[in-house]
């Protein structure tokens, strides 16, 4: 049962020309150090400037370690039993890294 939708323009994401378009790890990285920068873009603007004002005036409220790249290798490991098996489409069919926990 669906509790919540978020539409896709709500993202923080990158959309048309920003994305390198390849099956290669190293467009997946490029892609997530663009959206990397697009994310710190946003949080140096005031609320009422950015596009996402009310999502990052939230993310500003969080504590350190509530990202899931900050976890241990058990709650890594955990996120990914609870996530199930699945690949990604936009990478060629590769599990997403960093596939080594």
């Amino acid at each position: 049962e669906r509790l919540i939708e978020v539409p896709h323009q709500c993202y923080i994401a990158l959309w048309g020309d920003e994305i390198e378009r390849s099956d290669t790890y190293e467009n997946y990285w490029e892609n997530l150090r663009r959206l990397a920068q697009k994310l710190m873009k946003e949080m140096r603007l005031d609320e009422k400037e950015s596009n996402y004002g009310p999502y990052i005036a939230y993310l500003k409220t969080q504590k350190r370690g509530q990202l899931p790249a900050t976890w241990s290798k058990a709650g890594k490991v955990l996120l990914r039993k609870v996530l199930g098996p699945g690949k990604s489409k936009a990478y060629g069919n590769h599990v997403l890294p960093p596939h080594e926990a």
